[in-house]
């Protein structure tokens, strides 16, 4: 189509190969290849120069259209490969929507500031894990305790949990506190919390541990713990910056969980390759809330 047009515009073949680079007689041989696969002339060759033929003028308006799209989808191409556009769906379980993902999207938005993000909360890192599975995102970031069967997965270091307790109940605690003691302290969870395969679930289980409330309301736990209801196990940074009027200990042996990232194997877009690159740098911490 374009050996087609260029013969228009530069009113001939001789013109249209110097235009085009190429040798005339590989310019007329591809005309001709064209008229074959169409079914008709579209030029006249009868005369000095070479005219359209009313099949040729037909072809012509669907040629320029055609060209026109190939471009506009060859610059969309380029200006997603180059992050000047783009989108990037990305699953979160709880924890990891918390921390690291929004200093890693604040600063691919430093970076990229035209890439937009769909970001979903399915809820367990098994359904993380799911969501990416089934294409519904591109990259899972999730606690990796937890099976990821054919996915890859990408793991950026540990998280160490603590336990987010009011301060009138952690007085008398000790500090780090005792894991094998965990029945002694009730314990306020998100409703996915406690039903699954990780370490956490399984200190829950061997301890023994007393769930006084099960909620699915993520902020809503967190106010029990802020009104003396339980202790809510949480990442210690963030209970420690984010979580206003409570204490947070440390455990013995300490409490943490593989946090990572999960894809399909399948090769990663531009924007969502970046993104991996961002997981792996040092992000800011978040700002700490103050009481009001």
């Amino acid at each position: 189509m374009e050996y087609f047009v260029a013969v228009i515009d530069n009113g001939g073949v001789t013109k249209a190969a110097n235009a085009l680079y190429i040798a005339q007689p590989s310019l007329s041989q591809a005309i001709r290849s064209l008229e074959r696969e169409v079914g008709a002339e579209l030029f006249d060759r009868g005369g000095r120069t070479m005219t359209l033929t009313d099949a040729g003028k037909v072809f012509e308006t669907g040629a320029r259209v055609t060209l026109r799209d190939a471009e506009r989808a060859r610059a969309r191409v380029a200006s997603v490969r180059a992050l000047q556009s783009g989108r990037l769906r990305i699953a979160a379980s709880p924890a990891m929507a918390l921390d690291p993902l929004p200093a890693a999207v604040a600063r691919m938005r430093e970076l990229h500031p035209n890439i937009q993000f769909f970001i979903t909360e399915p809820g367990s890192p098994s359904e993380v894990v799911t969501d990416v599975r089934l294409g519904r995102a591109e990259i899972g970031l999730t606690y990796l305790d937890v099976a990821t069967g054919p996915l890859v997965s990408v793991p950026f270091g540990d998280q160490e949990l603590g336990l987010a307790i009011a301060q009138d109940l952690a007085a008398d605690l000790p500090s780090p506190f005792p894991l094998d003691r965990l029945h002694e302290v009730p314990l306020v969870l998100e409703s996915r919390e406690g039903t699954g395969n990780n370490v956490v679930d399984e200190v829950i289980r061997s301890s023994g541990a007393t769930v006084v409330v099960r909620t699915a309301f993520r902020h809503a736990a967190w106010e029990l713990v802020q009104q003396g209801v339980g202790a809510a196990i949480l990442p210690i940074d963030f209970a420690r910056t984010r979580i206003r009027r409570v204490v947070t200990i440390p455990t013995d042996p300490p409490l943490v969980r593989p946090i990572g990232a999960v894809h399909r194997k399948a090769v990663l877009s531009p924007a969502a390759q970046v993104f991996m690159r961002v997981l792996h740098q040092p992000l800011t911490q978040p700002t700490p809330l103050r009481d009001r």
